[in-house]
């Protein structure tokens, strides 16, 4: 039990770490994330990276990979006056209508209206102090 405990760990750092360079690379190029790059990178097979990640994070990479683009655009949203495409692009989802559908499922409104709702948020405690 220790031991597959500690294989875990490790393959949780080995893959968190290189995700994140991974993630970074495609911010820096506006490249679109893409599993099977993040699994050659690693030097597995695509069906053996998913099994591993998600074994070790308990989730799949597409998903572990598409939350940290999220959390990327919504930073982008908060701190940037990017237009929408720009946001999808620098966030590594390609176009507005990929970053559109992701928001929505994981958050339940558009990046705009995020935007839209923090930015008033913003002014509201402006104007409080």
């Amino acid at each position: 039990m220790a031991a597959s405990r500690a294989t875990a760990i490790d393959a949780r750092r080995r893959f968190g770490g290189a995700m994140e360079v991974y993630l970074e690379s495609c911010y820096a190029t506006r490249s679109v994330v893409r599993v099977s790059e993040l699994a050659l990178m690693v030097g597995l097979s695509r069906q053996r990276f998913v099994e591993t990640m998600t074994r070790s994070f308990g989730k799949p990479p597409a998903e572990l990979l598409r939350d940290r683009q999220l959390e990327y655009a919504i930073g982008l949203l908060k701190g940037t006056p990017l237009p929408m495409s720009d946001v999808a692009a620098c966030s590594g989802f390609g176009d507005r209508s990929t970053l559109y559908r992701a928001f929505m499922r994981k958050y339940g409104m558009s990046p705009s209206r995020f935007r839209h709702l923090d930015n008033m948020q913003r002014s509201e405690e402006r104007k409080a102090r």
